[in-house]
């Protein structure tokens, strides 16, 4: 048997040939990245972190968007805030955009991602969908 083959006989081209061509990298980061967003265990974890952000929306006051929209007047409102929340809060609270939870970066990149990984499961798992559906 040589390198190129496989234990049954069959000619193992797809690595030796990514490997000669430097595309070995790309096949693996890509299969990875399938593999990871092909992951019930992702979908779960994303699913608990976007209920612990809307929990944390729904808990701490969130500022109104014309406020958002002026600087003086999110100053303004941040000084209040510290009234309720006292000033280590506020601060930790506005540098984490928790005053602002549904239109962070990162509450809509934890939607994003959580979009992505029902879609690639949903295109991986398709044909055996199909298949038991109109069988």
């Amino acid at each position: 048997m040589s390198a190129a083959e496989t234990p049954d006989g069959m000619a193992a081209t797809l690595p030796t040939q990514a490997r000669s061509s430097g595309k070995m990298w790309e096949v693996d980061v890509i299969g990875r990245i399938w593999r990871l967003f092909t992951s019930v265990r992702l979908a779960l974890i994303l699913i608990l972190l976007l209920a612990a952000a809307v929990f944390a929306g729904t808990m701490i006051d969130q500022a109104p968007a014309s406020i958002m929209a002026d600087s003086a007047a999110y100053s303004a409102w941040l000084d209040r805030a510290e009234g309720k929340y006292g000033v280590f809060w506020t601060k930790f609270f506005d540098i984490t955009s928790l005053f602002n939870v549904y239109y962070s970066f990162w509450f809509k990149l934890l939607v994003a991602l959580l979009v992505a990984n029902i879609i690639v499961c949903t295109m991986n798992r398709w044909k055996g969908i199909w298949t038991t559906t109109f069988k």
